[in-house]
């Protein structure tokens, strides 16, 4: 509807005046299509010159309920309700109100809006007031000034968007809660290019979701959080500039989870940069900034710096996760481009104990980097409280693989394989490698140790195994492990048990996830070399202790309840029960429901070979039995010497049933051989348990003794044995337990015995009605029948007597087994028979009588009594001397054994000895004897003898004894020849022998020995020592500490006597007897003086020769021994020295010659030397001899060529007292002298 108020003044004019122009109901309906052409004829019409030109003036419109709508294709644009107000005077006034203005695009979705403003002109001006455009809830209002030429001023805007109604228009699905509030100006120009025609100052806050945001920009990075925004936006639509602080909550960038960032917010040059950011994530902060290029999301750049972050959020970033225990990380994430490829260093750290490997990790450190999908660690360190590792490796996201290599070592492999696996500790090292797919990897390990421990306790298996702890020396091996196999390829463990060898397999189907060691199933073997039987056995309960090398081989299959185990053994050495088979056991042993059992098995040694097969159950049910042709009990007769001539013929063992209720048959011939006496008796022996009785019947040696045992096993176990003991010689059998036995030895008995009891008594009696026994000559029968009756483990000795018809011995009393004695030991009889008690005893002679009682408690007995010895004689093997005419009285008293005296002769003189030894029950607890020697003559040698007194005392207990004392040397002689060429020869080539330890280095010496008047009188020496000497050391080792000393004499050597000035040997060594010489002599030869000086070790001497008139040492000791110096024998040379050497290379034959002359002829010294004759210059023997006469005062030495008799020397020198002799000489020329020899000593 138009509805037009003209006006005609101007009509005349050709004008038209319209003063209101209203439309009402306007409704504009087209596609677009169809609407342009009639557009177009319009805009032709008024473009079109007319000739006759009428003017229309317009003084208003207003235009009241239009409406448009136009389509093209999809899109529409429609307004509901148009309302106009236009005045276009010279100064235009216009309101305009769009009503529903509504828009439908590809971009928008649902636009519908509201516009509301006033515009009017005046002068230059376009002043625009009240502008509204209102959509959904939203609004935004202006109002600006321009100028009307330039269209240019500020336009001022004051916006609130909601997110909501943003999100309603665009369509969006994201979160519309939040506003963007804008206030500010913005300059237009529109002289310039639209980009360049507004110029924005506006201030902006708001909050929004990120990911709406992202969502309206059509960005598909994942991107989210709330955003608190304040700031401001600068600049040309071209080149704008934005600035803020921005609060970010819940968000997520690229994939990174942040529960808040506070960061500061710049963009310009199509960038959005987020910096300064301060974020909380993963329970932890971290430092952020972050790039976006913008309208065009095509490159970004993301740097985070994270500190004590959730382990757990960040590998699900790096979408990997290992499994560990949540902990803290700190690290650096970096990724730049226009994919997310984060690379960086991370730490991790967990203080919490968990119950495997995984939970028990506390830190791992590494750096990362991912391309592609594909994660590269390198530097990788994991450790947890007892392990760590080093490696490097690569994941691959895409393929889901990994291949990581490294190597580790734990201090403790438990860590490793806890909880389910705890009886293995120690120290392991390793190298390894993971590989494989990520939710399966495979972990090859190649390791060693040097230490560990393999608990049994903690295996579970309480009912097969002992709680023992094996030490394992060494160990190394190949193994591959994945979630749900452990592949053993090759274990070798050496162990305090033996070597071990392990390969196979074990399976964990049941496990989830890794070191999950859950329900597993075995399939091993193992091999075991050099195996220590006497551990290994000790490992089962129930095993009997056994010993020996045990090699084998055996698998072991199936779950932990229900293992079996099958395989083959062979033990070496084979001992049972501490009994020596010599044998070795072979069997092939298996395990299976809780059952023990063992086949073909063989025990063969030199002397047995045993035949069984059996079973046993963890149930205690058995079944076995054993067969042999000939077992010898020689192996086992260590511990019963009584069996050791007993041999088991034909033996047959089976037995079948349970511990409580078993049936064991036995069988075999016993035969004994008697070693001494040369033959064999013959017997038989079988038992039976049946639950819990048992009988065993024997006939022993050609049915001399026969035995009937029985009994039972429960309650107070009550039992009998009787034996019958046929009239019979029995001394073959007592010969076979006795080490020296007389030749005369017999032993005829007769009797019975018959006993019975329980756990706790002993009832019974024994009777034999003949006794005899013979030995060294003498014989002993009983008197009466010997009876011994037994009543609750009382003994009571009846009528105990041996007789002959010299002796008598005679037994009464009682005795309480385990508790007391009363006994009572009588009689008189010859020594000679107790030689039986020591085979040490040589001779032994004598009367004795004696009396003796045994009283008292069980281990605290009471000895009282008394022997005496009369005429006695008391010989000792390998003692030179018997201790005869001995008289001696000993008694008891309680504890403690007195010998009140002991009396006899022993090398030619007395001896008297008396002291105590303590007893503890019946053996030596510790002694004290006092010895005194009087005027004895002891001969170490048979030209060496000592007339010595002394005071001994001998002291000690059973480990250790010492020997103190005074020995007085009264007198003594040496005639020993000292073969010293022997000697000389064979010095280099002596050896410490070696000495083993025995009992005689357990007594200590602690004596000391003195005297004087010991004279030497052989081929080197005529002299009298003194000595003073300390002996310490053992009897095995006896070490003199003092001084011998000589004061006078001579020392020969050669045809030369050289007078001794000074002798002394000093023994200060305290660890060997080790003297140092010290010997000053001099001589005479021909018109010299020589002086002798010799200092020093045996083995390390000086030797000093000086002369007077002057010589050379070497002219000295020719002068010596040949008898001219060096410048008269030049042209001897070679005869003296093969001379020379002719002398020391027979030295020992000539020696004994020498010695043997001395013996025949009388002579007290006889020796042949080489010399030089002084006629002839040839070299020839030369021999000297010598006799003492007139009771040792006159000295005759004869010397002379043995060849020629010529160049004879006499010598005469006779001792008118200690300090003067006189000599007289005549030398080898013929001449005649005398001397008068004066002796001093000085101090």
């Amino acid at each position: 509807k138009v509805k037009a108020y003209v006006g005609l003044q101007g009509i005349f004019q050709r004008e038209i005046s319209l003063n209101r122009l209203v439309i009402r109901d306007f409704n504009m309906e087209g596609d677009r299509k169809e609407l342009e052409p009639i557009s177009n004829t319009v805009k032709s019409y008024l473009e079109k010159d007319t000739e006759e030109k009428i003017k229309v003036k317009v003084k208003s419109i207003d235009v009241e309920s239009g409406s448009v709508s136009i389509t093209e294709g999809k899109d529409r644009f429609s307004i509901d309700s148009i309302n106009l107000f236009i005045q276009p005077d010279k100064d235009l006034r216009a309101r305009v109100l769009l009503k529903d203005l509504e828009i439908a695009t590809e971009t928008f979705k649902d636009m519908k809006a509201n516009i509301r403003v006033n515009i009017s002109t005046l002068g230059e001006d376009i002043k625009i007031e009240n502008l509204s455009v209102s959509f959904h809830n939203s609004e935004v209002k202006g109002s600006s000034t321009l100028n009307k030429e330039k269209f240019k001023g500020p336009l001022h805007i004051d916006a609130i968007l909601l997110w909501d109604s943003l999100k309603r228009v665009f369509g969006l699905k994201g979160d519309g809660n939040g506003f963007i509030e804008t206030k500010g100006i913005v300059h237009v120009d529109g002289k310039k290019e639209f980009l360049e025609a507004l110029n924005l100052d506006l201030a902006i806050k708001g909050e929004f979701f990120l990911e709406t945001l992202m969502e309206l920009l059509k960005v598909t990075e994942p991107i989210k959080g709330y955003m608190t925004l304040n700031g401001s936006v600068k600049g040309h639509l071209k080149d704008l500039e934005g600035k803020g602080k921005g609060d970010l909550r819940r968000a997520n960038l690229f994939d990174v989870a942040v529960d808040r960032l506070t960061c500061d917010i710049y963009y310009k040059d199509g960038a959005m940069r987020f910096t300064k950011g301060e974020a909380n994530l993963y329970k932890g902060r971290a430092d952020v900034n972050v790039m976006i290029a913008l309208p065009v999301v095509n490159y970004y750049e993301l740097d985070v710096k994270a500190k004590d972050l959730s382990s757990k959020g960040l590998f699900h970033l790096i979408k990997w996760d290992p499994g560990i225990t949540e902990g803290t990380i700190r690290g650096s994430l970096v990724s730049k481009g226009r994919v997310f490829n984060p690379k960086g260093h991370l730490h991790y750290h967990n203080n919490k104990s968990g119950t495997d490997i995984l939970a028990n990790i506390r830190d791992i450190d590494l750096n990362y980097s991912i391309n592609d999908e594909v994660v590269t660690l390198t530097d990788i360190t994991v450790s947890s409280e007892n392990s760590s590792i080093q490696g490097s490796g690569v994941v691959d996201l895409r393929k889901n693989s990994l291949n990581i290599n490294g190597i580790g070592k734990t201090e403790e492999i438990r860590e490793l394989t806890r909880p389910y696996f705890m009886a293995l500790s120690g120290v392991v090292g390793f190298d390894f490698a993971v590989k494989g797919q990520i939710d399966s990897p495979v972990i090859d390990l190649e390791f060693d140790s040097d230490k560990g421990i393999f608990d049994t306790t903690l295996l579970g298996y309480k009912e097969v195994l002992n709680d023992k702890n094996i030490k394992i020396i060494s160990s190394k091996g190949t193994l591959s492990y994945r979630k749900d196999l452990l592949s053993v390829h090759s274990v070798s463990i050496d162990t305090d048990y033996g070597n071990f060898n392990i390969k196979g397999s074990i399976q964990f189907p049941k496990a989830k996830r890794l070191f999950e060691l859950v329900s597993p199933i075995h399939n091993l073997s193992f091999q075991i070399n050099n195996g220590m039987l006497d551990n290994i056995s000790s490992l089962f309960v129930g095993a009997p202790p056994m010993q020996g090398l045990l090699d084998g081989i055996f698998s072991l299959t199936g779950i932990p309840s229900d293992l079996k185990s099958k395989g083959n053994i062979r033990a070496s050495n084979y001992e049972i029960y501490n009994y020596k088979t010599n044998s070795v056991l072979t069997s092939q042993v298996s395990y299976d429901k809780k059952v023990f059992s063992f086949k073909n098995t063989l025990l063969k040694g030199s002397h047995n070979e045993i035949k069984g097969d059996g079973s046993i159950s963890l149930d205690k049910i058995f079944d076995f039995s054993l067969k042999t042709d000939s077992f010898s009990l020689i192996p086992i007769s260590d511990r019963f010497k009584l069996i050791r001539d007993f041999s088991l013929k034909n033996l047959d063992i089976e037995g079948k049933g349970s511990f409580d209720n078993p049936k064991i048959t036995a069988k075999a011939n016993l035969n004994f051989r008697s070693q001494k006496k040369g033959y064999t008796v013959k017997g038989d022996i079988k038992g039976l348990l049946q639950g819990d009785r048992f009988n065993i019947s024997s006939s022993l040696f050609d049915n001399r003794i026969n035995i009937d045992f029985t009994g039972s096993t429960k309650g107070e176990m009550p039992w009998s044995v009787k034996a019958d003991f046929k009239t019979a010689r029995y001394d073959f059998f007592i010969a076979s337990l006795m080490k020296d036995i007389p030749d005369d030895f017999v032993l005829n008995l007769n009797g019975q015995l018959s006993l019975w009891g329980d756990k706790e008594n002993i009832n019974g009696n024994i009777k034999f009605d003949r006794t005899y026994l013979n030995v060294y000559g003498y014989g002993f029968s009983n008197k009466g029948d010997m009876l011994i009756d037994i009543n609750k483990n009382k003994i009571s000795l009846k009528n105990i007597t041996l007789q002959n018809d010299n002796a008598e011995f005679k037994a009464t009393g009682a005795l309480v087994l385990g508790k007391k004695y009363d006994l009572l030991f009588e009689g008189h009889s010859s020594l000679a028979p107790f030689k039986a008690i020591s085979a040490n005893i040589d001779s032994l002679k004598g009367d004795s009588f004696f009396v003796l009682s045994i009283s008292g408690d069980w281990n605290e007995p009471k000895i009282n009594g008394g022997i005496e010895v009369s005429n006695g004689t008391l010989g000792i093997k390998n003692l030179y001397y018997t201790l005869t005419s001995l008289s001696a009285y000993a008694y008891f008293d309680e504890n403690k054994v007195v010998l009140s005296r002991a009396n006899g002769k022993i090398a030619g003189g007395f001896a008297s000895l008396k002291g105590s030894v303590y007893l503890n029950k019946f053996n030596v607890s510790k002694f004290l004897i006092e010895m005194t020697l009087k005027n004895a003559t002891i001969s170490p040698s048979s030209e060496f003898w000592l007339n010595v007194d002394g005071d001994v005392y001998i002291r000690g207990d059973n480990t250790n004894q010492q020997v103190i004392g005074d020995v007085r040397v009264n007198s003594g002689n040496y005639k020993e020849r000292i073969d010293w060429k022997t000697w000389l020869i064979s010095a280099s080539k002596i050896e410490k022998k070696k000495v083993e330890t025995g009992k005689l280095d357990k007594v200590s010496l602690n004596v000391k020995l003195t005297g004087g008047n010991i004279s030497i009188d052989n081929n080197i020496s005529r002299t009298n020592i003194d000595i003073d000497l300390l002996l310490r050391g053992t009897l095995n080792n006896i070490i003199p500490i003092g001084k011998v000393e000589s004061k006078e004499g001579l020392v020969f050597f050669r045809n030369n006597e050289f007078r001794i000035i000074k002798a002394t040997l000093d023994f200060a060594d305290t660890e060997k007897p080790k003297p140092y010489f010290n010997i000053v002599a001099d001589t005479r030869v021909q018109n010299y003086n020589i002086r002798l000086t010799l200092d020093g070790f045996s083995d390390h001497f000086n030797l000093a020769l000086s002369s007077d008139p002057h010589l050379e040492e070497t002219d000295i000791f020719a002068l010596l021994t040949v008898g001219q110096t060096g410048k008269n024998i030049k042209g001897s040379i070679a005869g003296i020295g093969a001379g020379e050497a002719a002398s020391f290379l027979t030295g020992k034959i000539q020696d004994v010659l020498e010695e043997r002359a001395k013996t025949i002829t009388g002579f007290d010294r006889i020796q042949i030397d080489p010399t030089i004759s002084k006629t002839t210059s040839t070299v020839s023997p030369r021999l000297t001899v010598s006799k003492k006469l007139m009771g040792d005062k006159l000295f005759v030495t004869y010397s002379a060529a043995i060849t020629t008799g010529e160049e004879q020397v006499w010598k005469l020198e006779y001792m008118i007292d200690r300090q003067i002799s006189l000599v007289g000489l005549r030398d080898e020329r013929g001449g005649l002298g005398g001397d008068v020899k004066f002796r001093f000593e000085f101090k």
